[in-house]
């Protein structure tokens, strides 16, 4: 599982600032000491040093129009204004109610006026409801509607909670459509069942338009002995959700990313490296005879080579013998360090890369395909790291590629048991007088 950080709020760390039902996630910096909560700028300096599941009050900075402040509160300081509004007086129904903008006699700065002065959201809600002409006409119903929609604006409590799985899944999926990963926690739970994921396997998953959201769940769920092969199909990592997640070092370092066009490159390279040294074996098998006579032809060639450089050195040494060793030594030395300097900057992802191929050279015990390309080219190029009789699964946003896949796949000898699946496409007991 997850290995649990510190209660403590530091930066350099992910948290989910929720007021009421809305959630942002939000990355603690010196630098960003601000976040927009809506429309509502909240400076989030103060919640440093507390612990997780800490709860803040919104206190309003004065001569600044929705600017606030957190002040730390207890529990016993939340207030719930609905319960207060039980007993009005309603109307039957909402046919006789006309939307013309004058049913609120409050002026919207006599309202920032009411949160300037510290008045409580409370308060401002009963405000609202005496000065409107409309409220006690309305339905129950309605005016519940009324009421919870006047708390979610006016709300003054913001809780600080650790990233999960399921948070983090809620608030990429409540997006809005262009930013929407279109994938639930129901959903991520059966890819996990179908994929048969044991905690100390190897996992090779390729993601991309979801965040990382994949990835964090099966990296959560990974034990110590566990490893997880991330690929890419385009330039860019998406792990916001595993950055999100706050894992240690040690957990990371199971997690190897790799780009699918990087990961086809080593690839061939390695089979064009055993197919040369396959020919070299060959070769080994020449007859001694001729082999000798290889060698001194080669010796002879040698020597020519030899007596030419040795004159060449002789004439430089007749020049300038002392500068031409100084400089030839140091472009030796130059060269050596240059190499030497490469070989320590080796870049990060292609350390990552070469890791996974090693991995992969093992092959793994499932595969996980979840991206918004078409399956096909990518599914057949990686079935071979996966291991005999272990699943794969594909996730799609839409049908088609799945029908197109499973059409393909269902010619091929080495693949049994296909199957296409939907989330809501379950079997139901229906019993008598039950439905």
């Amino acid at each position: 599982m997850c290995d649990v950080p510190s209660d403590i709020i530091v930066n350099g760390q992910y948290v989910i600032f929720r007021r009421k039902e809305y959630k942002k996630l939000h990355l603690l910096s010196e630098k960003s000491t601000h976040i927009f909560i809506g429309k509502d700028k909240v400076e989030v300096s103060a919640v440093l040093g507390e612990k997780i599941g800490s709860v803040f009050k919104l206190l309003p900075k004065r001569g600044l129009n929705r600017h606030f402040s957190l002040k730390l509160c207890c529990l016993e300081d939340l207030t719930c204004s609905s319960d207060s509004f039980k007993d009005l007086s309603s109307g039957l129904d909402n046919r006789n109610i006309c939307d013309d903008g004058s049913s609120q006699l409050l002026t919207s700065d006599s309202i920032e006026e009411l949160r300037d002065n510290g008045i409580t959201p409370k308060a401002i809600i009963e405000h609202l409801i005496e000065n409107s002409k409309t409220f006690q006409t309305k339905t129950e119903y309605s005016q519940e509607k009324y009421i919870k929609k006047k708390e979610k604006k006016y709300f003054e409590f913001i809780t600080i909670l650790r990233p999960t799985i399921r948070l983090l899944a809620d608030i990429l999926y409540s997006r809005d459509l262009p930013k929407s990963i279109g994938i639930r926690l129901d959903t991520l739970s059966q890819i996990s069942t179908a994929i048969n994921f044991q905690p100390d396997g190897c996992y090779l998953l390729v993601e991309n338009g979801f965040n990382g959201i994949v990835a964090a769940t099966l990296l959560n769920a990974l034990s110590d002995e566990g490893r997880l092969i991330h690929i890419t199909p385009g330039n860019q990592n998406q792990k916001q959700a595993v950055l999100a997640m706050n894992f240690s070092k040690q957990r990371m370092s199971q997690l190897a990313t790799v780009r699918l066009s990087t990961l086809k490159e080593m690839t061939e390279k390695t089979m064009t490296t055993n197919q040369t040294s396959s020919v070299s074996l060959g070769c080994e098998k020449i007859d001694d005879n001729s082999k000798c006579n290889v060698q001194l032809n080669g010796s002879d060639e040698l020597g020519d080579n030899v007596n030419s450089v040795v004159s060449n050195v002789n004439f430089m040494e007749d020049e300038n013998s002392s500068a031409g060793v100084e400089f030839r030594k140091r472009k030796f030395s130059t060269l050596e360090s240059i190499s030497t300097e490469l070989e320590l900057k080796k870049p990060r992802w292609a350390m990552e890369a070469e890791d996974a191929l090693e991995v992969l050279k093992k092959k793994v015990d499932g595969l996980v395909l979840a991206c918004k390309e078409f399956p096909v080219n990518i599914l057949n190029k990686l079935l071979t790291f996966v291991l005999p009789s272990r699943p794969f699964v594909i996730y799609s946003l839409y049908q088609e590629p799945l029908l197109a896949l499973y059409l393909q796949l269902k010619q091929r000898k080495d693949v049994v048991n296909l199957k296409i699946t939907e989330t809501w496409f379950r079997p139901y007991q229906i019993l008598p007088q039950r439905s």
